[in-house]
């Protein structure tokens, strides 16, 4: 039996990066200014209460900060600016978490006396960060979209009949498939303040690489009756939130991906647009008995009526090499990639080093 372990580089959530953050996307702008024009005095910007679910900065990529209670270098919750003649600013707002029991925060603007420094006028707007959630098992937050989630191409026969498993539909032994689940929208829980709770509709889909993936919702009387494939189910599916919600559903890798991340599965909150998404590679590991990868490595068959077991050592010596490749997990353009794939057999565990054949062809193989 053959499975992949890949040695995956962590990545970072937006929310804790900061200072020039590439392809940063949703970060809300907003403007201050003051009238009338005043050439004296200070103005001066604030987060209320719960200050841990938003940041504040002068510019969408996030180079410069305003206000970030989560630097732990310099944390602060407010800052302030002298006024020289007419003030009109544009920052940008981050949500950095949902708070279920206080799910809104004021950002709130003053001007203060030039000498005395007490407030003389401000305005303040309230500030509610949602949540989307798609969780899938096996990949977290910070690796959902990059490097995303790797499955494997559904072809062993778990439960020996002879059938590949991603054409057997009665296989009471499968266990390659992976839990996927749409959750409700936060806030959803509320406790001192339930007119904040999210509602309204969610859509469940797959946006991209669908001939790739079968989704299949679970036996209800799972483990009971021991069949994990039940009921194929076809995206996109609405429900409502929180009500409807959480969904279990089941992917299977049915076809092999063209390249990584390929296959893209989003929970979109439908009022606003916002989405969460878990991206997936369907990788392909296919044994070969010769260095030029031209003959595959296939069980062989049991000899009918003899009862003997299936063994490839029929099929060549016990001592000679098996050959391994990988396609379609590359990483870098610019640099040939290493990954690992994990042999185990019934009383041994093995780990191949395998090697992109070149930058950017996404062949992985063996020596």
């Amino acid at each position: 039996m053959l499975f992949v372990s890949f040695l995956l580089t962590m990545y970072i959530q937006d929310r804790y990066e900061f200072g020039n953050v590439d392809s940063e996307d949703d970060l809300v702008e907003i403007t201050l200014s003051m009238e009338p024009d005043i050439g004296h005095g200070y103005i001066k910007l604030e987060v209320g209460l719960f200050v841990g679910t938003l940041s504040v900065w002068e510019d969408p990529n996030k180079v410069t900060k305003v206000i970030n209670p989560h630097d732990e270098a310099d944390p602060n919750t407010d800052t302030e600016w002298p006024v020289t003649g007419p003030f009109s600013k544009t920052l940008w707002v981050e949500g950095y978490h949902v708070h279920n029991t206080f799910p809104m925060v004021c950002l709130e603007i003053s001007y203060l006396h030039p000498t005395q420094k007490c407030t003389v006028d401000s305005d303040k707007v309230e500030i509610r960060p949602v949540e989307v959630c798609l969780l899938m098992d096996g990949v977290d937050e910070d690796n959902e979209d990059f490097p995303g989630r790797y499955i494997l191409y559904n072809k062993d026969d778990d439960d020996d009949d002879g059938w590949p498993d991603y054409i057997d539909y009665d296989n009471t032994a499968e266990d390659d498939l992976v839990k996927i689940m749409p959750l409700w929208v936060e806030p959803s829980d509320c406790e001192l303040a339930p007119e904040y709770n999210i509602t309204g509709t969610v859509t469940f889909d797959v946006t991209s690489g669908d001939s790739k993936v079968k989704i299949w919702e679970p036996n209800e009387y799972y483990p009971y009756v021991p069949q994990v494939k039940y009921k194929e189910i076809s995206l996109p599916e609405t429900y409502a939130t929180p009500n409807d919600l959480p969904k279990v559903f089941y992917v299977e890798g049915f076809y092999e991906s063209d390249g990584p991340r390929d296959v893209e599965f989003t929970l979109t909150y439908n009022e606003l647009g916002y989405k969460d998404t878990v991206k997936v590679t369907v990788v392909h590991v296919e044994p070969f008995i010769d260095s030029a990868y031209t003959k595959s490595l296939n069980d062989w068959p049991k000899t009918p009526g003899g009862g003997l077991l299936r063994s490839p050592k029929y099929m060549f010596g016990e001592d000679d090499p098996i050959y391994v490749q990988v396609k379609n997990i590359g990483i870098d353009p610019d640099e040939a990639e290493y990954n690992v794939v994990a042999v185990t057999t019934a009383s041994s565990l093995i780990y191949l080093g395998i090697k992109e054949t070149g930058p950017d062809t996404q062949i992985f193989r063996n020596s």
